[in-house]
Protein backbone atom coordinates (compact mmCIF):
# COMPACT_ATOMS: atom_id res chain seq x y z
CA UNK A 1 0.00 0.00 0.00
CA UNK A 2 1.49 3.06 -1.04
CA UNK A 3 2.73 5.37 2.03
CA UNK A 4 2.02 9.35 2.18
CA UNK A 5 5.74 9.76 2.75
CA UNK A 6 6.95 7.12 -0.53
CA UNK A 7 8.98 9.29 -2.49
CA UNK A 8 8.62 6.48 -4.99
CA UNK A 9 6.60 3.02 -6.24
CA UNK A 10 7.65 0.17 -7.57
CA UNK A 11 5.61 -1.42 -10.73
CA UNK A 12 5.40 -4.91 -11.06
CA UNK A 13 3.38 -5.88 -13.89
CA UNK A 14 2.94 -9.47 -15.84
CA UNK A 15 1.99 -9.84 -19.19
CA UNK A 16 -0.48 -12.74 -20.62
CA UNK A 17 -0.80 -14.02 -23.69
CA UNK A 18 -4.34 -15.38 -24.12
CA UNK A 19 -3.08 -17.31 -27.24
CA UNK A 20 -0.48 -19.01 -25.68
CA UNK A 21 -2.48 -19.36 -22.40
CA UNK A 22 1.20 -18.62 -20.41
CA UNK A 23 3.15 -15.63 -19.12
CA UNK A 24 5.01 -13.53 -21.77
CA UNK A 25 6.63 -10.74 -19.86
CA UNK A 26 6.98 -9.57 -16.76
CA UNK A 27 8.22 -5.82 -16.59
CA UNK A 28 9.25 -4.08 -12.96
CA UNK A 29 9.37 -0.51 -13.19
CA UNK A 30 10.68 1.71 -10.34
CA UNK A 31 9.06 5.64 -10.38
CA UNK A 32 10.21 8.48 -8.55
CA UNK A 33 7.88 11.88 -7.95
CA UNK A 34 9.96 14.54 -8.58
CA UNK A 35 9.34 18.13 -8.90
CA UNK A 36 11.10 19.68 -12.18
CA UNK A 37 10.54 23.08 -10.45
CA UNK A 38 12.04 23.17 -7.47
CA UNK A 39 14.86 19.95 -8.91
CA UNK A 40 14.36 17.42 -6.02
CA UNK A 41 12.44 14.31 -4.98
CA UNK A 42 8.60 15.03 -3.89
CA UNK A 43 6.66 12.62 -1.55
CA UNK A 44 2.69 11.91 -1.77
CA UNK A 45 1.92 13.67 1.03
CA UNK A 46 2.63 16.73 -1.12
CA UNK A 47 0.22 15.81 -3.46
CA UNK A 48 -2.65 14.05 -1.69
CA UNK A 49 -4.52 13.58 -4.59
CA UNK A 50 -1.85 10.90 -6.18
CA UNK A 51 -1.66 9.30 -3.08
CA UNK A 52 -5.57 8.55 -2.76
CA UNK A 53 -5.26 7.54 -6.69
CA UNK A 54 -2.28 4.68 -5.81
CA UNK A 55 -4.18 3.87 -2.96
CA UNK A 56 -7.59 3.02 -4.48
CA UNK A 57 -5.35 1.20 -7.20
CA UNK A 58 -3.49 -0.49 -4.33
CA UNK A 59 -6.83 -1.87 -3.05
CA UNK A 60 -8.48 -2.87 -6.52
CA UNK A 61 -5.63 -5.04 -7.64
CA UNK A 62 -5.35 -6.74 -4.26
CA UNK A 63 -9.19 -7.30 -4.69
CA UNK A 64 -8.98 -8.62 -8.02
CA UNK A 65 -6.16 -10.75 -7.00
CA UNK A 66 -8.23 -12.55 -4.32
CA UNK A 67 -10.85 -13.11 -6.81
CA UNK A 68 -8.42 -14.18 -9.58
CA UNK A 69 -6.84 -16.26 -7.02
CA UNK A 70 -9.99 -18.23 -6.13
CA UNK A 71 -11.03 -18.82 -9.86
CA UNK A 72 -7.40 -19.81 -10.24
CA UNK A 73 -7.81 -22.40 -7.09
CA UNK A 74 -11.66 -23.78 -8.33
CA UNK A 75 -10.18 -24.63 -11.21
CA UNK A 76 -6.79 -26.73 -10.42
CA UNK A 77 -9.05 -28.90 -8.38
CA UNK A 78 -11.39 -28.67 -11.43
CA UNK A 79 -7.81 -30.24 -14.04
CA UNK A 80 -6.95 -32.63 -10.80
CA UNK A 81 -10.41 -34.31 -10.87
CA UNK A 82 -10.27 -34.70 -14.28
CA UNK A 83 -6.68 -35.84 -14.11
CA UNK A 84 -7.66 -37.98 -11.30
CA UNK A 85 -11.15 -40.01 -13.26
CA UNK A 86 -9.48 -40.44 -16.25
CA UNK A 87 -6.20 -42.03 -14.58
CA UNK A 88 -8.26 -44.21 -12.31
CA UNK A 89 -10.30 -45.67 -15.74
CA UNK A 90 -6.83 -46.28 -17.07
CA UNK A 91 -5.52 -48.56 -14.18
Amino acid sequence: MPKANADAVILDVLILSEKHRRPAARCVEDVVFYDYRHAKKLTLETRPFMLEVFQKTFELQEEAKATNSKRRDVLIEQVRALEKESWDQNA
